[in-house]
């Protein structure tokens, strides 16, 4: 993977097919797990509650992504 500015992660590190892949997979975890900040979501009433959980969920996943991939990179440059 290249290097990446912290600016353009969600545009330049997106559009690598590894990182979908791990993106998409950390989603389908959280939305299907539903970590006690997610779940409170679906006691929101309505179709609301069922939306807001998702958004939740793929807002977590983002963080974690972002956070896997940064992380990715230090270490890339401490080995070259």
């Amino acid at each position: 993977m290249e290097h990446y500015e912290k600016s353009g992660l969600g545009l330049k590190a997106a559009r690598h097919p590894l990182v979908l892949a791990l993106a998409f997979g950390v989603y389908r975890f959280f939305d299907a797990l539903k970590p006690p900040p997610i779940h409170l979501a679906e006691y929101v009433t309505g179709g609301l509650g069922i939306v807001l959980d998702d958004v939740i969920a793929a807002l977590v996943s983002w963080l974690v992504v972002a956070l896997i991939v940064m992380l990715w990179q230090r270490w890339q440059q401490k080995i070259v």
